[in-house]
């Protein structure tokens, strides 16, 4: 009967994106093929931001950036290690990079942005408190759940919000996540924010699944004004239309690099999925990083393999090309500076990474040591005039040329 209900589930969900094949982009990737080096001036120019930084206004590290119309928000876990325990910042800066307020929290993970509103809001776990915040670091509202928790979950517009299923654990935090059909549960779970649960996506058979599985740290991906959402074990991205959840993007690999079609459904491979992973290194199972910038979308590929080479790709929509981000060399177009090997957020015009100071000063220290001569624009020349002071991370935009 579980079977029936779940074949119908599914058949439904079918029938409901007969209507957008047509927008769903095969992404045909070979993760080991040779790739040449790639001057970054042929396909971007790239502008550097450094942050304000004054005792008030410095992180350690972005754990998570997200980029709305007049704020860049920062978190950085681990800000701060007491005997009480480890401490965070969300840190919130005009869109030039000036500081405007920061938030100390403690067992804080990850916080999500209206980017309609630009409210942030957070799920303090020691607290069991379900905070919300304005753009200017304002306390709007908050509401404890008593012996509750959050999954992992991202802002909507209309003060809904989207709620993951993170493969991690069992606890209560998938309350929300719980289906009224004896052993269906969805990986994606709509609700406002008295937690009424008003749509659900993607079930799945309890009966043959677990929780014996990796996960991604984050699952929804704000590029300006669009939206990409990966879930793990899937081959295909997703984005939601109006109410509707539809596919958007699918990942078309070898057959060395692919999961078996059945691993989801299979009870052989219960309890045993991480096993299976070490097993076979090479099977990529998510997607992580997926911004996106005009008509250029960037992707990480995760695999188990350690030191592994299926990372993180560009794929420009017009050719339907690819190149891996770490094959882009640095050229005069970007100073001769090193590149990222990560986007960490996109603005839906530029994809989005960092520098941090101590490595732009020690490289261009170095090239004046071996007698280059190096010119660098007037944000960065102020960098380099306070070498002896602590500084901010510099943010690396990459804008695709027309």
């Amino acid at each position: 009967m579980v079977g029936l209900m779940l074949s119908l589930l599914f058949f439904t969900y079918a029938l409901a994106q007969k209507n957008v094949q047509n927008n769903l982009r095969e992404l045909r990737i070979d993760p080991e093929a040779q790739l040449s080096a790639i001057p970054v001036s042929e396909h971007f120019l790239v502008n550097y931001q450094p942050f304000e930084s004054d005792k008030e206004s410095l992180f350690g590290w972005i754990t998570q950036m997200e980029i709305s119309k007049n704020r860049i928000v920062v978190l950085n876990h681990g800000y701060r290690r007491t005997n009480k325990g480890n401490w965070s910042a969300i840190l919130i800066f005009d869109r030039q990079g000036r500081f405007i307020n920061k938030m100390m929290l403690q067992r804080v993970n990850r916080f999500a942005m209206d980017y309609e509103r630009e409210e942030i809001s957070f799920f303090n776990m020691y607290e069991h408190t379900w905070y919300f915040y304005d753009n200017k670091g304002k306390l709007l509202r908050k509401h404890r759940l008593e012996r509750r928790n959050l999954p992992e979950y991202a802002s909507l517009s209309n003060r809904e919000f989207v709620f993951f299923r993170t493969y991690t654990n069992t606890s209560g935090s998938y309350e929300l996540l719980q289906d009224t059909t004896k052993g269906l549960m969805p990986a994606i779970a709509v609700a406002a924010e008295d937690l009424e649960v008003k749509r659900s996506f993607l079930p799945f058979d309890t009966t043959v699944m677990d929780d014996s599985m990796l996960g991604i740290e984050k699952n929804y991906f704000q590029s300006g004004q669009q939206a990409v959402i990966s879930i793990p074990y899937n081959s295909m991205l997703f984005a939601f239309d109006g109410n509707n959840l539809v596919p958007t993007y699918r990942f078309m690999l070898p057959l060395k690099n692919t999961l078996p079609a059945d691993f989801m459904q299979n009870k052989i491979y219960r309890n045993k999925r991480q096993d299976y992973l070490k097993a076979h290194p090479d099977r990529v199972y998510a997607a992580d990083k997926c911004y996106l910038a005009g008509k250029y979308f960037t992707f990480k590929l995760i695999n188990s393999h350690v030191g592994s080479l299926l990372r993180n790709f560009i794929y420009d929509e017009r050719n339907n090309t690819y190149f891996r981000l770490q094959d882009l060399q640095p050229d005069e177009g970007n100073h001769f500076l090193p590149l990222n090997d990560d986007m960490l957020a996109s603005d839906g015009e530029s994809l989005i990474g960092i520098i941090t100071a101590k490595t732009l000063i020690d490289h261009v220290e170095k090239m004046q040591a071996a007698g280059e001569k190096v010119i660098l624009p007037a944000t960065l020349q102020a960098i380099m005039k306070n070498a002896d002071k602590p500084q901010n991370a510099i943010l690396v935009k990459l804008t695709p040329k027309p």
